[in-house]
């Protein structure tokens, strides 16, 4: 902290990526999007993290930073607890996105299925390994969305 030893005050001016939103590389918004993505499947109520996700895509979109690649459907058997041998076919649409090295998914909306092209077959996409941690994936995200 050199540069401040003769000053009483620190301003805005001090802090260079002060605007994080225009500054970040695509990729560590990506990396910080993947750990998001990696906590959200094990906690309990993923439902915040997730909507986190789901905002900073849209923003990206918004900013064509990321691109929509095409439009996928999941098929998940679920095994209901009450009746032994039961399964439900429950089926969900999703939005394909890439950003950066990256690939993401979220539910599609109705738009999304008129103008986008259904794959019925993904190759699997691996995400590169993140070193990130989830405290400053997560800080950097909500500084992005502000």
């Amino acid at each position: 902290m050199k540069r401040f030893e003769n000053r009483s005050v620190i301003t805005r001016m001090d802090y260079p990526n002060d605007n994080i939103g225009r500054d970040l590389k695509i990729n560590e918004i990506a990396q910080a999007i993947h750990v998001i993505n990696r906590r959200a499947k094990v906690v309990p109520d993923s439902s915040a993290l997730y909507s986190l996700k789901y905002a900073v895509i849209k923003k990206l979109l918004l900013e064509q930073r990321a691109t929509k690649l095409c439009v996928h459907r999941f098929k998940r058997v679920h095994q209901l607890h009450s009746i032994r041998d039961s399964r439900i076919d429950i089926q969900t649409i999703f939005v394909v996105v890439s950003c950066g090295e990256y690939t993401f998914h979220y539910p599609a909306e109705k738009q999304d299925i008129k103008d986008l092209k259904f794959e019925k077959k993904i190759v699997s996409i691996r995400n590169p390994r993140s070193e990130m941690s989830y405290a400053s994936a997560k800080r950097l995200l909500l500084q992005y969305l502000q």
